[in-house]
C-alpha cells in the first residue's frame, strides 16, 4: 500500500496538536483572528514564506520541519495505532540546500492559487448559471 502524502498542513497540526494547542491558543500567538489561522493550517488561505516562518517560531519547531518533501530531506512515519491514530512522526535525513526549501515553498505556494483560482472559476460560472 502506497504510503500517504503528508503536507505541510498535516505537519503544522501535527506540532500544533502534539503541544497540545487548540487554534484559538495557535492564533493568539500569531497575533490573528483563530478563522485566520484556522484557513492557513487547512490551506484555504495562501501560505506565504513569512508566515510560515512565524507559524514555526510559535511552534518552536525549525522551518524545515513544517516542509515536508524536500528533496529525501524527510523521512514520514504516520501512526495508525489507537494512542497516535493520524499523526506524523518526522525524521530528518539531512539538509541539502536552502533552494529546495523555496522550491517546496513555492510549489505550494502555486497549488495553493490554482485551487483559489478554480474556486473563483467555479463561483462564476454558478454566478452566471452557465454551471
Amino acid at each position: 500500500m502506497p504510503k500517504p502524502t503528508v503536507t505541510y498542513k498535516d505537519l503544522i497540526r501535527h506540532h500544533r496538536q502534539a503541544q497540545e494547542l487548540i487554534i484559538e491558543e495557535m492564533a493568539k500567538r500569531l497575533r490573528m483572528s483563530a478563522e485566520m489561522y484556522d484557513k492557513l493550517e487547512n490551506g484555504r488561505s495562501l501560505l506565504t514564506v513569512q508566515v510560515l516562518e512565524q507559524i514555526a517560531k510559535a511552534l518552536e519547531v525549525p522551518l524545515q520541519e513544517l516542509i515536508p518533501s524536500l528533496a529525501g530531506k524527510y523521512n514520514i512515519e504516520t501512526h495508525n495505532n489507537f494512542d497516535n491514530a493520524g499523526s506524523v512522526t518526522v525524521h530528518e535525513n539531512s539538509f541539502d540546500t536552502e533552494r529546495q526549501l523555496w522550491q517546496e515553498l513555492d510549489k505550494s505556494r502555486q497549488e495553493t492559487i490554482a485551487a483559489q483560482n478554480s474556486t473563483i472559476e467555479a463561483l462564476k460560472l454558478a454566478l452566471t448559471g452557465k454551471a
